[in-house]
């Protein structure tokens, strides 16, 4: 072998470790910080936006790009499915009484979500579907620890998934372990949509309430 050749190949191999090591550089602290940051963002948003578009109003996705643009990124999933849960909690009401059980709202359960998951990790950028209606906006897969939602055990997370583990930093694979997509520009996030791991989460702790 060459001195060229082994040169190329210790600095191909050292260009390797290097890439490897920032994938997997996932600071959770800074993570966590940027989430907090997030979340008020958020609440104070949708307070905004609850004040500004009339009870009896249907919110649109126009209304959520609108008044929540500096927690949620416009013409997103983020923005779509907040529509959705926000018109779904002015129809029914936060909580309903059954006998001597309160049944918390599936809104409610989201934000409580929301407030209590803890960014674990990062699955790289989600692949968007050419023609999906969605752009491809470089959202960031955020892994997020669901265990301390609503007295959430890791035996009953654990069920929802086949295995359930955390990935590898830097690979999105599904069915795994609950993730956000996010959006990060300036060390600020903004929401961009939730995977179907997240979704099997909150319909678990939503459903456990009539057991």
């Amino acid at each position: 072998m060459g001195k060229k050749t082994l040169l190329f190949l210790t600095v191909f191999l050292a260009g390797l470790g290097c890439a490897s090591k920032a994938v997997a550089a996932f600071d959770k602290a800074v993570a966590s910080v940027q989430y907090r940051e997030w979340y008020a963002r958020l609440q104070a948003d949708i307070a905004t936006l609850d004040k500004q578009v009339p009870a009896g109003q249907q919110v649109t996705e126009a209304d959520v790009a609108r008044l929540c643009e500096s927690s949620v990124v416009p013409g997103s999933r983020g923005t779509k499915n907040l529509a959705v849960w926000l018109n779904h909690a002015r129809k029914s009401p936060s909580h309903t009484v059954h006998g001597e059980i309160v049944i918390v709202g599936e809104f409610l359960v989201l934000m409580h979500m929301f407030e209590q998951a803890i960014p674990v990790g990062e699955g790289g950028l989600f692949p968007e579907t050419p023609g999906n209606g969605f752009p491809d906006r470089g959202l960031k897969v955020i892994y997020m620890d669901t265990h301390g939602c609503d007295g959430l055990d890791s035996a009953s997370v654990g069920e929802l998934f086949k295995p359930y583990h955390l990935p590898p930093a830097g690979i999105l694979e599904r069915d795994a372990y609950p993730f956000l997509l996010f959006e990060e520009r300036n060390g600020r996030l903004r929401y961009g949509g939730m995977g179907r791991e997240w979704m099997g989460v909150l319909h678990n702790i939503y459903s456990t309430q009539f057991h």
